[in-house]
């Protein structure tokens, strides 16, 4: 698959496989309102933000946190693109403390008589930045890492089987 035809299937406002689709059919978040892509100052790059009600297996809090995805897509040409996601839960203890980072990064490789893109590469890489202090920093990063790496490989999953279908 091309790069232009991953963004399209996957990160465009008209996406036929967007990434509320899979928040909803596999990690069972509600209520969710994806923004569409605005242009930002800078004139690269593509911002939006994705509000849901997110299941939450805290020992205290509600059962459904709210959360809030800040997304920034840039896109270099035929080299690639960068998605880079900034979570936010809220009704959560201690959830304030920290914000969850990740950017996925689709790189083209492989080509076809040496010239078309035939087929992307896609990496992620994440982490977790502490906004205020707490005692519950070595608890928060030990879960949170096992959430969002779950999470991203849950959501590789789901674009290797949505790939299948073109």
């Amino acid at each position: 698959m091309r790069q232009e035809t991953f963004y399209k299937k996957f990160w465009s406002n008209s996406a036929p496989h967007p990434i509320s689709d899979y928040q909803r059919d596999v990690i069972k978040d509600k209520d969710i309102k994806t923004d569409e892509w605005e242009e930002a100052p800078d004139g690269f790059t593509l911002e939006r933000v994705i509000d849901y009600m997110h299941p939450s297996d805290a020992p205290i809090g509600p059962p459904m946190a709210h959360s809030k995805k800040s997304q920034q897509l840039q896109q270099y040409g035929e080299h690639g693109a960068m998605l880079k996601t900034v979570t936010q839960v809220e009704d959560v203890p201690m959830a304030d403390c920290f914000l969850l980072e990740d950017r996925i990064l689709v790189e083209p490789k492989g080509t076809s008589g040496g010239e078309e893109k035939v087929e992307v590469t896609v990496t992620a890489e994440f982490g977790i930045r502490f906004v205020k202090s707490t005692v519950w920093k070595r608890i928060i990063r030990k879960n949170a890492k096992g959430g969002i790496a779950k999470w991203l490989m849950g959501y590789s999953e789901f674009m290797k089987e949505k790939s299948s279908s073109f």
